[in-house]
């Protein structure tokens, strides 16, 4: 079930991630650029890996939410995949019914 739930959202955490890592980059070489992280210890990345682009990120992360999946999608999801690879409910205790094990 866990790994159902991650696969869901990883597109979405994906999408999230490659938006950071393109607005980090871009304030390094910009960093770079300008002079900014010469005499501190780890450059620029250490400058600009601390800094938060708030408004900038919010706008180029908007496409990323048609890649989010909602609680009850990924529920849907689970159960077509259960009923479509005939997953039956593991029942423990002393059942001696074996159609109701896996």
């Amino acid at each position: 079930m866990y790994e159902a739930k991650k696969w869901a959202r990883y597109e979405h955490e994906e999408c999230i991630s490659s938006v950071n890592q393109y607005l980090y980059w871009q304030r390094v070489a910009k960093c770079k650029k300008e002079g900014r992280g010469e005499n501190i210890g780890g450059g620029c990345q250490h400058v600009e890996g601390y800094r938060n682009s708030g408004e900038l990120h919010n706008t180029l992360s908007r496409h990323c939410e048609l890649l989010k999946v909602s609680e009850q999608e990924r529920e849907e999801a689970l159960a077509k995949h259960v009923k479509q690879m005939k997953i039956i409910k593991c029942v423990t205790g002393s059942s001696t019914d074996d159609s109701e094990r896996i």
